[in-house]
């Protein structure tokens, strides 16, 4: 139903991000899910077991692989796909699907910069870059925000920070950018803000970062400001079918991935929920909450509860599915190895007459 509407749209825009059954390499289950980026619907999903491919690692490209071939069997357009830096999938997007547009999730290079920067600002001499760090962050948000779609202008404004870290708002050495975008800062203000010295060593490993040959090529990629919340957000909300905690068979790691798209889709494009009384009435609702990783309260807006009349529809049909003769739907058969070796094993007798220690004299 979903790709029949997207299919009347035309070229869709994506979102995509992947999750595993548990954290680190011991996963089991890798589930890729691609969202249209306008509606917040799941419009395709895919769960790969680790013994279909050679690591877990590669079931996130396996899983996206699927994704995208399976939108293309139904002929459904795409025009724009948001990803992390996922390594594999950018070489299988520039290799086999260079017509689609590629972007990546701003958050994810964001990331990348704090995690840099903050390891730069623990090193000796550093210190004082510590508390440009969320300033950086931000910097990124608002290059890719007002770059309108020019890769120049992204490179020039994100490179602009260095001129301006040590108080110099106004240059002559860009192409499309020459000053700083806000307003001018009054020297009484200027005392009180704790600028780098040019060459001083927390200038110079800033602009070890800032000027990082891959980060720089990656910028090309940000220019349509996409970000992929929502996908972490229905992730968090898989966990209440699809438990990290709980082993389940490959069918029921699938029905319950269904179970979990259609809540989502079902709950896609609430509006946000209005305060009903008291002096505030009509406003829109937020809640006040406190991040670990910021450590700044916050506000987050509060949508309206959530609908399940889509279950009622869904039980008539396995209703009248139970009254026919063809009662049980079986899933297309998919073939899963055992394990994730390469070869047959051979005989315990050979491998004990082989074994080695390094321990042994």
């Amino acid at each position: 139903m979903v790709r029949q509407e997207l299919g009347n749209k035309g070229a869709i825009n994506l979102n995509s991000d992947g999750r595993c059954d548990s954290p680190g390499h011991s996963a089991k289950y890798g589930t890729y899910t691609l969202m249209d980026s306008d509606s917040g619907k799941v419009v395709a999903f895919s769960a790969v077991q680790v013994s279909e491919v050679t690591s877990s690692n590669a079931m996130e490209k396996e899983g996206f692989k699927r994704c995208i071939e399976s939108l293309e069997d139904d002929r459904v357009q795409i025009d724009r796909i948001a990803t992390d830096r996922h390594v594999s999938i950018s070489s299988f997007m520039n290799k086999e699907r260079p017509e689609i547009n590629h972007q990546y999730d701003v958050w994810h290079l964001s990331k990348w910069v704090v995690k840099k920067l903050t390891s730069k600002a623990q090193q000796k001499g550093c210190e004082e870059l510590m508390p440009w760090i969320q300033s950086m962050s931000n910097h990124l948000w608002w290059c890719a925000a007002t770059c309108d779609g020019n890769v120049v202008l992204l490179r020039e404004k994100w490179k602009s920070v260095l001129h301006h870290i040590v108080n110099k708002h106004k240059w002559t050495c860009n192409t499309l950018f020459h000053q700083c975008g806000h307003r001018r800062i009054p020297s009484s203000e200027a005392k009180n803000i704790c600028w780098l010295k040019p060459g001083s060593p927390d200038h110079l490993a800033l602009e070890d970062v800032v000027l990082n040959t891959k980060l720089l090529k990656d910028l090309a990629k940000l220019t349509d400001f996409c970000h992929t919340g929502n996908i972490e957000v229905y992730h968090s909300m898989m966990l209440k079918y699809c438990s990290k905690q709980e082993h389940f068979s490959y069918k029921g790691m699938v029905a319950r991935t269904q179970l979990a798209a259609l809540d989502n889709n079902a709950n896609a494009e609430r509006p946000q929920a209005l305060v009903q009384s008291g002096e505030h009435v009509g406003q829109e609702r937020y809640k006040a909450c406190f991040p670990k990783a910021h450590k700044r309260w916050v506000v987050k807006p509060i949508s309206e509860k959530k609908s399940y009349q889509y279950l009622s529809t869904l039980l008539a049909k396995v209703l009248e599915r139970c009254e026919t003769d063809n009662a049980v739907a079986e899933p297309l058969p998919v073939v899963l190895p055992r394990n994730i070796a390469s070869e047959p094993a051979p005989a315990k007798e050979d491998l004990i007459a082989n074994h080695r220690s390094r321990f042994n004299r």
